[in-house]
């Protein structure tokens, strides 16, 4: 296919579609983005090799989250109603008091003012009471007995049915998201999150390595499921949020180890590990690597790339024609790709024709 002069031609398109592509130093609004750290790891309801002890049990999937039912609230005593604001009664993360005096309309037998001297007249007024809970023991017994025996189990029970719902809610966005506009959105795998203020005072916060993602629902059992994508080949890597002449120089063919050794287990930080401190060392010298599912609380000027896996909906990137350049010096590299008459006759011009 033209040989050396083929592959340098593509090699030159390539860089300069990187070179044209518009700089995301960080996430934006439109992006949602589901941190692993936050998933409760002891909720039978979500299931991750990234939260198991034994991930290779789990099929290959990369999250798993069923919907619970929310737990209703026991209703409180008669006698306590009046004391207790309902909206204090439906926060699990703070005990409810009773009001120290309250306020209630009652009714009252009063004399008639319009009735006559002669005539001893009643009539029934609803009138306001001022009544304190200091004169009430009665109330605090009860409610002190719906305290301990009913509201804090539910309470526990509801923070716990939270932490799920929380992490389902954020799916069914990302899931309802794709469908509505799948040729807007996708959806990644994204483990390896950069945190950096560039020289240019820039604030950098992606991830640099992602995969492509699918998300699935079984409506009949209100499960959502994280999988790699059918189109899955691997992770790749993303150096598109720095500039230019920040962008690390690492070694492709190492890197391609890397990855087909990694394959869709994302959740072994041993294989990620080595990747990671490849990338921070290439990057900058004072380049740090946290191997957690933590991410840094702020961001300075010394980078640091953090494990911190993490379900990453965000807008696509016109990546077609890179990919398609891509796919042509793979295998031109591999003397996979057979050259067409007009690819010859480019890669002829300026050349000194031959004698007959």
């Amino acid at each position: 296919m033209g040989g050396d002069k083929g592959s340098a031609l593509l090699t030159f398109l390539s860089k300069t579609a990187i070179i044209r592509r518009k700089r995301i130093s960080s996430y934006g609004p439109a992006d949602k983005l589901l941190w692993l750290a936050e998933i409760p790891k002891e909720r039978p309801e979500c299931r991750s090799p990234f939260l198991s002890d034994k991930p290779d049990d789990l099929g290959g999937l990369w999250l798993e989250v069923r919907k619970k039912r929310e737990p209703a609230r026991p209703p409180v005593p008669q006698v306590v109603a009046d004391w207790v604001r309902a909206d204090d009664l439906n926060q699990p993360e703070n005990e409810p008091e009773l009001l120290p005096e309250i306020t209630l309309i009652v009714e009252r037998r009063v004399t008639d003012p319009d009735a006559s001297q002669d005539t001893e007249r009643t009539i029934v007024q609803h009138v306001p009471e001022l009544r304190r809970l200091a004169d009430h023991p009665e109330v605090e017994d009860a409610w002190l007995e719906y305290l301990l025996e009913k509201w804090e189990p539910w309470a526990q029970e509801m923070r716990r049915w939270q932490d799920v719902q929380t992490v389902y809610e954020s799916l069914d966005f990302m899931r309802r998201r794709l469908e509505e506009a799948e040729e807007r959105y996708e959806l990644v795998l994204a483990i390896g999150f950069l945190q950096w203020r560039d020289p240019t005072g820039t604030a950098v916060a992606r991830h640099v390595l992602t995969a492509p993602a699918e998300l699935t629902l079984d409506a009949a059992r209100g499960v959502l499921t994280v999988v790699p994508a059918a189109t899955f080949d691997g992770f790749r890597v993303e150096f598109d949020m720095l500039e230019l002449r920040d962008r690390p120089r690492v070694d492709e063919g190492r890197l391609s180890e890397h990855f087909q050794a990694l394959d869709i287990q994302a959740w072994d930080t041993d294989l990620v590990a080595p990747l990671l401190r490849e990338i921070a060392n290439s990057l900058r010298a004072d380049a740090e690597v946290d191997e957690t599912f933590q991410r840094a609380d702020r961001i300075e000027e010394r980078p640091r790339l953090s494990y911190a896996p993490a379900v990453v909906l965000r807008e696509r990137r016109p990546t077609a024609y890179e990919d398609l350049i891509r796919k042509f010096l793979e295998a031109a590299t591999g003397d996979g790709l057979k050259g067409t008459q007009p690819w010859l006759r480019l890669l002829r011009e300026g050349e000194q024709p031959t004698s007959p």
